[in-house]
């Protein structure tokens, strides 16, 4: 019982030094970004059209389409194509993909295992360790 409730909250610690760190970095790169050189569409041809149809045409022939190709190989973590569709519009990309499949395939049946378990509510305080 003290192991789990030690494991939690080290695991909140580490989710808010993921977050303050996160947005450290990126409040970071928005203050050294050359903003004004951004939009230059003469010199770069960058526009913001062009950034939205970029973001929509990744997101329509990367995410969408392999999570379509492959959920059939992971029924513990999708279930029915409108669960793939949904990972494929909001899910991570990248080598993260995995491992947040996994992690969110296994954190339901812990909740489960642990509540039918203890009947304790989460906030109690950790029992002593027995002799």
């Amino acid at each position: 019982m003290y192991l789990e409730e030690a494991d939690k909250r080290h695991d909140e610690v580490n989710s808010c030094l993921d977050v303050l760190l996160n947005f450290g970095g990126f409040m970071y790169i928005g203050t050294i970004f050359p903003w004004r050189e951004f939009h230059m569409p003469d010199v770069t041809g960058i526009t913001l059209g062009r950034l939205f149809i970029l973001g929509f045409l990744i997101l329509v022939f990367r995410r969408i389409p392999a999570i379509f190709m492959t959920y059939k190989l992971m029924p513990r973590c999708v279930k029915d194509w409108k669960e793939a569709l949904f990972m494929g519009y909001f899910g991570p990309i990248g080598k993260s993909t995995p491992f947040i499949s996994i992690v969110m395939s296994l954190t339901p049946q812990q909740a489960s295992a642990q509540s039918s378990t203890s009947n304790t509510p989460a906030t109690s305080s950790p029992s002593p360790a027995k002799p």
